[in-house]
């Protein structure tokens, strides 16, 4: 069953509409998948692979540094 309330089902449909080419509307899937848990590693890196094909460089460093900011975060907790 589909579960709209669950952040897995925002990262799957992006995932799909990354992988069709529809990158804008995965972006704002991902954008929605961040309502949820904006700490989210999986959602963040994926949003930073698309901006590194749009050539949005440095806006794809921040979500995919983000990754580094968050295992600093985990290992002090």
């Amino acid at each position: 069953k589909i579960n709209p309330n669950n952040i897995q089902y925002y990262i799957n449909l992006g995932d799909a509409y990354a992988v069709l080419g529809e990158k804008v509307k995965a972006l704002s899937i991902y954008d929605d998948a961040l309502k949820f848990d904006d700490s989210n590693v999986e959602v963040n890196i994926n949003k930073a692979f698309i901006k590194f094909k749009n050539n949005e460089f440095n806006e794809g460093w921040k979500f995919y540094d983000f990754r580094i900011t968050k295992d600093k975060i985990n290992d002090i907790q």
